[in-house]
């Protein structure tokens, strides 16, 4: 193994579970020389009595212990509430790959096996913490930005209910510039001919930086206030409003008497009739757009994150992978070819241990197609040929292993991005494997192209379908399918009716957009 220079060690508290007081001696003084604080069991119930007592950032389990294995351990950890985001790393002398798979398969995150190597220990550990750290700060962050937006979204609805009250108050009151003038928190400017303001309310001089001796003397003009650029748009509603159409509001960039830009949000109608007289309800939209540019530079950081813990899942996922097929692989095959030689220098053997030999052949190709599964399920080596060739790979091994029809075309350029690539083979796997479990088909058809601004993917079955109304956010693998798109800045459209099938149709820019 590579050995390391410095690897970045999170704190954390860290369960450690191992039969064998040397090693278990030898792991702590490790964990502790480190910085973590490490819990020390010799067994599995006492993993589970621990953990009852408090959730640890981490635990490292042994295969092999009294009463209950490390497989049982992990199962029953993964089933405790609140405890299936603590990941679990297998470290045992048991190396073979079905150790390492059924190790995953009850729930643990790596496997290290023994002797242990300290840097390899140190490196595990740090990225599976960073990465549980990562995905924590990313939840409370989310949880953060969500309480602010429905603040945010209170108060805007507050506003607009006291927008409309006001407008009511001013259809039922007589009094209506009075009111106007010394109440409204809206800026109000009434306006005449030459575009001259004849009169506004103290909201709307405070906004403006305007005196009132000035405006009641006709010395303000409406265009002085208005940025240059905005002078066109401002003389084609005067010319609606003469015509008798409503104006419904707009924005535009204003200016205040010391030449400060501002924008705002302006409203427009004429009074009794009177073409040449009118009322501006102005309103501010500073605050607004600085809300709105955090708000997209805050969605931004989040899809930065996204992108981020997904790329470090891929890389783990191409390691264990590369792993499986390189050292595992490499090791299978020459036993294949030891049982092989033996068959030959044996002879004419018994048949009983003709059997046998027969039999640890067919296990060792098992062994061999099962490998090469879980590695193609983590990191298929066709992406390496590219998108399409992985896509039809894909396609292919549905249909010879469900029996359904699948049907696959592709058009446009084959050049498209690592991350791309792998987040819409993820879609599409995701997506067979739903009709396969849920939609009752018989044949799916899968289309993929490549434009030259965005990808477009499709996949319709002609299953059973489902009312989209009704289906829970968190259903059919939807969540994994959103965040994945939302990554890359992509759009997920579902149409299907009960009884005739369901399509779903995805597409991401070629490139990444900016915010």
């Amino acid at each position: 193994m590579t050995q390391t220079s410095a690897v970045p060690n999170p704190s954390g508290t860290i369960l450690l579970a191992d039969d064998s007081p040397l090693d278990r001696h030898l792991l702590v003084r490790l964990l502790e020389r480190w910085g973590y604080t490490v819990l020390a069991v010799n067994d599995g119930a006492a993993v589970l009595a621990a953990v009852a007592q408090g959730r640890p950032d981490l635990v490292l389990l042994d295969i092999c212990m009294p009463d209950m294995d490390g497989y049982e351990t992990c199962a029953r950890l993964k089933a405790e509430p609140g405890c299936a985001d603590i990941p679990v790393i297998f470290i045992s002398a048991a190396s073979a790959v079905e150790d390492r798979v059924k190790a995953f398969a009850s729930g643990g995150v790596d496997y290290i096996a023994k002797p242990i190597k300290s840097e390899e220990v140190q490196a595990r550990i740090a990225t599976h913490l960073t990465l549980q750290a990562l995905r924590r700060d990313l939840e409370e962050r989310v949880r953060e930005r969500t309480a602010e937006l429905e603040a945010a979204n209170r108060r805007l609805s507050a506003e607009v209910a006291e927008r409309r009250q006001a407008e009511v108050a001013l259809q039922e009151r007589n009094a209506l510039i009075h009111y106007l003038v010394d109440a409204n928190i809206i800026g109000v400017m009434f306006w005449g001919r030459d575009n001259r303001v004849i009169d506004a309310n103290t909201a709307f001089l405070e906004l403006f930086g305007l005196r009132r001796e000035d405006v009641l003397a006709g010395e303000v003009s409406w265009e002085r206030l208005v940025a240059p650029e905005c002078h066109e748009i401002t003389r084609r509603a005067r010319a609606a409003m003469a015509e008798g159409q409503a104006i419904l509001p707009y924005e535009k960039t204003c200016l205040r008497v010391d030449g400060t830009r501002f924008p705002v949000l302006v409203g427009s109608a004429r009074l009794d009739g009177e073409v040449e007289r009118g009322v501006s309800f102005v309103l501010d939209l500073t605050e607004t757009k600085r809300m709105e540019q955090e708000l997209r530079e805050s969605s931004q950081r989040l899809r930065e994150l996204a992108a981020h813990w997904g790329e470090a899942v891929e890389e783990e996922r191409k390691r264990i992978a590369r792993e499986l097929h390189d050292e595992q692989g490499s090791l299978l095959t020459a036993l294949k070819m030891d049982v092989s030689l033996l068959r030959r220098d044996l002879g004419e053997v018994s048949p009983d241990i003709g059997r046998r030999l027969e039999t640890i052949q067919k296990l060792l190709d098992d062994t061999v197609g099962v490998m090469r599964q879980v590695a193609s399920q983590l990191r298929p080596a066709m992406l390496n040929l590219g998108i399409v060739p992985a896509l039809e790979w894909l396609t292919d091994d549905f249909r010879q292993r469900t029996g359904i029809v699948c049907t696959f075309g592709a058009s446009g350029e084959e050049s498209l991005d690592d991350g791309r690539a792998t987040a819409l083979f993820r879609i599409v796997q995701e997506s067979l494997t739903n009709v396969m479990r849920h939609a009752g088909a018989s044949s799916v058809t899968v289309r993929f192209h490549l434009g030259d601004q965005q990808v477009e993917l499709s996949i319709a079955d002609d299953g059973k379908g489902f009312d989209p109304s009704l289906v829970r956010p968190n259903s059919f693998g939807l969540v994994g399918m959103g965040e994945r798109l939302e990554a890359l800045g992509g759009t997920l459209r579902i149409h299907s009716v009960p009884g005739r099938g369901t399509t779903l149709y995805i597409t991401i820019p070629r490139e990444d957009v900016a915010p």
